[in-house]
């Protein structure tokens, strides 16, 4: 997911996500995110929380469709990225360790980067497997400049601090995730038990049309499956 990072200095968006998350406060049962039209910031505890500033930038700037892949190049990777036996092997300790199936966690990273650990949106500055946007990076204590020279191997292991990390935020924690669900913590956690994730009044949907499949006005969870089932990789790449 590929949104440009926001240039306003950090105490206004603390401050900002202060204000909107005590009038859009929800239930955790049901969500933070639930009939709010912004992200909150904040984790279960009440601590300002990094890994889904992201999901804010909407509200500063005209964030890039993830499926717009002219903007994600694939060509300019510092070192090889062909992805081999010990890449795969990887891939299926993670998704165990996070609790999903293996081959959905393949196809979610050929939906974000075409399986690319140096593939980058220039426009935003998302990088690596997943598009790791810049501030999300920096919360996983590193850069996408480093994401970028990572092996494929290597960057898993930011993967799964991730996908981990919005497992939790979105209530989600020791539960096996569906195809849905895990790319919805990619693209939108905090809604990731959700069915209906972002509908057409929102900039969510507005710069992320493409998945929106039967074109309802809807991007839905069922959605976001069938997009992974469809990014299914063949496992023989991996020689």
């Amino acid at each position: 997911m590929a949104p440009i990072v926001p240039q306003f200095d950090m105490q206004s968006i603390i401050n900002k996500a202060m204000f909107e998350t005590m009038v859009t406060a929800q239930s955790m049962s049901s969500n933070p995110f639930a009939g709010a039209s912004v992200p909150s910031l904040f984790n279960f505890g009440g601590n300002f929380d990094f890994t889904n500033l992201f999901n804010f930038n909407f509200m500063f700037n005209t964030p890039v469709a993830p499926t717009q892949q002219s903007a994600v190049s694939y060509s300019n990777s510092p070192r090889s990225t062909k992805l081999g036996k010990d890449f795969l092997e990887k891939t299926k300790q993670v998704a165990q360790e996070v609790g999903c199936d293996y081959k959905d966690l393949l196809a979610v990273m050929n939906s974000e980067s075409g399986l690319n650990p140096a593939a980058q949106n220039k426009q935003g500055g998302a990088s690596g497997l997943i598009q790791f946007m810049p501030a999300t990076a920096r919360a996983l204590g590193t850069t996408t400049d480093a994401i970028r020279n990572m092996s494929g191997v290597q960057q898993l292991d930011l993967v799964k601090r991730c996908i981990l990390q919005n497992k939790k935020m979105a209530g989600l924690e020791g539960k096996r995730l569906n195809a849905g669900q895990l790319y919805a913590l990619i693209f939108l956690p905090a809604r990731a038990q959700r069915e209906v994730l972002t509908t057409s009044n929102e900039n969510y949907y507005r710069c992320n049309r493409g998945l929106d499949a039967n074109h309802d006005g809807q991007i839905t969870s069922t959605e976001l499956g069938n997009r992974v089932r469809s990014k299914y990789v063949n496992e023989s790449i991996f020689a």
